[in-house]
């Protein structure tokens, strides 16, 4: 196998869930590249107006949250047909946020865990200007 192509390879991992194989994108740029492509990749992974983005700034401003609890302070709750809660799990599987063990009530009266941002969270707001 070429050493670009080992390259490639490292910018994926695949581990084993009850739900099947969670697959992360770990990179949007080669061990190789420059810092400045990094930090290019790292900015285009999330967009100033994205849903993960408006919900992650939520845990950020109000501290530790249900899923429903930043859906409605992101107003992403309020619109028709959006699975805010499918970000809020894709922001927990990447990293960005971190599930605190503490459970609340949720809008029909089913516990949902609380999670709050992690420092890595933070870090993409602050690239983000956020």
């Amino acid at each position: 196998m070429g050493e670009a192509m080992t390259d490639e390879l490292r910018l994926f991992s695949a581990a084993p869930t009850q739900a099947g194989w969670q697959y992360t994108y770990h990179a949007l740029a080669r061990n190789t590249d420059p810092e400045t492509s990094h930090k290019a990749g790292r900015r285009a992974r999330f967009r100033a107006g994205s849903q993960k983005i408006k919900l992650l700034h939520q845990y950020d401003i109000w501290g530790p949250l249900t899923a429903w609890e930043a859906g409605k302070a992101s107003l992403l709750a309020d619109r028709p047909g959006c699975a805010y809660w499918r970000r809020v799990t894709e922001l927990l599987h990447e990293g960005l946020i971190v599930e605190t063990g503490e459970v609340r009530p949720g809008p029909t009266g089913e516990d949902q865990r609380v999670c709050s941002i992690t420092f890595r969270g933070q870090q993409t707001l602050m690239e983000l200007n956020l």
